[in-house]
C-alpha cells in the first residue's frame, strides 16, 4: 500500500463483520512488530506517506534540471552578484511578519491554511478530515487570507 520511503507496512484484514487493519514495521532492536491500527490512523498514515512521496518527487523535478546545465550557465549564475545584507534581512523581517499574523488568526482558520498551503492537503481532503463541506474550507481559507492581508498592513 504504501511506497519504499515509509517504514511500515499496512495489512488489511476482512473478517466478514469489519476490516481490521495491522501496521507492521521494525522496533529499534530490528525485531517485526504487528500492531492493531484504527482506520482513521491507516487513513493519515497512507496520506503522510503519500504526500512524502509526492515531495520527494517534486524535490527530484526541481533538482534534475540542474544536472542539464551547461558550464557557461555555471559561470554566469556564479558571477552574478549576491543578495545585500539588507535585503536578506528586510526577507527576514517579512518572514517573520507573515509568522506573527498567522498566530494572530483563529485557530480553525490558521489549522485549514496550514494545511491547505503547507501541508498540501486538497479542499476536500481537509474537509473529510474536519467533518464539513469543502466550499466551507475555502470560505474559512479566503477569511484567513483576508485576516493576513489586514495583519500585515
Amino acid at each position: 500500500m504504501f511506497d519504499n520511503t515509509n517504514p511500515y507496512t499496512l495489512k488489511e484484514i476482512d473478517d466478514g463483520e469489519k476490516k481490521i487493519y495491522i501496521a507492521v514495521f521494525k522496533n529499534g532492536n530490528g525485531d517485526t512488530v504487528e500492531t492493531d491500527i484504527d482506520q482513521k490512523v491507516a487513513v493519515a498514515l497512507f496520506r503522510t506517506f503519500v504526500r512524502k512521496e509526492r515531495n520527494l518527487r517534486r524535490y527530484d523535478e526541481r533538482h534534475i534540471e540542474y544536472i542539464d546545465i551547461t558550464e557557461n550557465e555555471i559561470q554566469e549564475r556564479h558571477s552574478s552578484e549576491e543578495e545585500s545584507i539588507e535585503e536578506t534581512i528586510c526577507q527576514k523581517e517579512e518572514k517573520e511578519n507573515i509568522y506573527k499574523a498567522i498566530d494572530k488568526l483563529s485557530k480553525v482558520q490558521r489549522r485549514r491554511l496550514i494545511l491547505y498551503y503547507f501541508e498540501c492537503y486538497t479542499l476536500d481532503e481537509i474537509a473529510s478530515i474536519e467533518g464539513c463541506s469543502a466550499r466551507a474550507i475555502k470560505y474559512s481559507i479566503d477569511c484567513a487570507k483576508k485576516n493576513l492581508k489586514k495583519f500585515l498592513k
